[in-house]
């Protein structure tokens, strides 16, 4: 069962802080982080961490996650306290959620901070796991390499390896995949998380070239 929203209540809580806001931008920027709050809602998404909603919010031409944080940015913290508040969290959802130890908090505000926080938490936890998981490929990724070099350098690679490499070098160089070089020579993912240390790619092409 899906998670529900008292739309209407939001509504014209969201309509009250525009009416209260004189600038032009900052009402855009409010609407685009509603429109964030919505489109999480809509894809039964349950973080709803300002981390996450700085980052998508920031893709539309909104407030960045500082911004949102930061002393100016109390409207849009009071709308995301707000939504996270009226959401009501359905019964099969609480059976094996974090989210069920704020059911017996009474205070709509703590409430709130209290469900933004475990939405933080999850968040850091699952880059924590990317991270890992990236860091384990980084090292068989150098691990075999470096293998290959110094045990094996006497092997003549295949054709159709050099033709893998020379792709890859080439899509790293044109951004033809997510993964980029830094100015330091490391690679990195979309994440900004690393997968190969600086020399790899330099490495690579000198094997390649050679």
């Amino acid at each position: 069962m899906k998670n529900k929203i008292d739309k209407e209540k939001i509504d014209n809580f969201f309509q009250n802080i525009l009416d209260n806001t004189d600038s032009k931008k900052k009402k855009d920027n409010l609407k685009i982080v509603y429109d964030v709050l919505l489109h999480l809602y809509e894809t039964g998404s349950s973080n709803f961490s300002i981390a996450l909603i700085g980052k998508l919010s920031k893709k539309e031409g909104g407030p960045i996650t500082q911004t949102i944080r930061n002393a100016q940015g109390k409207d849009y913290r009071d709308l995301i306290e707000f939504f996270v508040n009226n959401i009501t969290i359905s019964d099969n959802y609480k059976e094996n959620s974090d989210y069920e130890l704020s059911d017996y908090i009474d205070d709509p505000a703590l409430k709130a901070h209290i469900n933004i926080i475990i939405s933080e938490n999850k968040s850091l936890k699952n880059q924590l796991n990317i991270l890992k998981n990236n860091m384990n490929k980084n090292y068989e990724l150098n691990y075999h390499v470096e293998n290959n070099i110094n045990n094996n350098s006497n092997n003549t690679l295949l054709s159709s390896e050099i033709e893998s490499i020379t792709k890859f070098i080439k899509d790293i160089e044109t951004n033809g995949i997510s993964i980029k070089l830094t100015d330091i020579g490391s690679l990195k993912d979309e994440n900004d998380i690393l997968i190969a240390n600086p020399g790899f790619f330099d490495g690579l092409k000198k094997i390649i070239l050679t």
